[in-house]
């Protein structure tokens, strides 16, 4: 626990929004049979930034953080929501024709889609093998 926002390094509010108590420490690297005695849940507490308004949980993340890869990113249900989520987006904050950075873009599944609408759509990825993937796809 750090006590600071992640981008702007300011506090956060006092109280945090949420408490999730005995949550999974991680989606990926399921304990093994010999393992599992030992996992337990984790304590998470979601907090806003005072200064920035970033919403955030205030932990360490996981140690894949940076090699994370989506499921479901490719579906027509998911597709159909982001184009939605993007066509609001754009429009509550008047958008059209800025430039728009995804952070942490994969293979561009979502990135694809931005690039749809009237914006300069933009993606960086940690993985070397992702951005190529996503350079293929946009």
């Amino acid at each position: 626990m750090k006590g600071k926002c992640i981008i702007c390094n300011c506090e956060f509010v006092q109280l945090p929004l949420m408490n999730l108590n005995n949550m999974v420490a991680s989606a990926q690297n399921i304990p093994s049979e010999d393992e599992i005695a030992n996992d337990h849940g984790i304590h998470l507490e979601l907090y806003q930034c005072k200064y920035c308004g970033l919403v955030q949980f205030d932990c360490e993340p996981v140690n894949y953080y940076k090699k994370v890869i989506r499921a479901g990113g490719g579906s027509s249900t998911m597709i159909n929501l982001r184009r939605e989520q993007y066509a609001d987006f754009i429009d509550k904050f008047n958008l059209s024709e800025k430039k728009i950075l995804e952070v942490g873009c994969g293979q561009g599944e979502f990135l694809s889609i931005l690039t749809e609408f009237n914006v300069e759509a933009s993606g960086i990825e940690y993985s070397q093998v992702l951005v190529e993937k996503a350079k293929k796809r946009v």
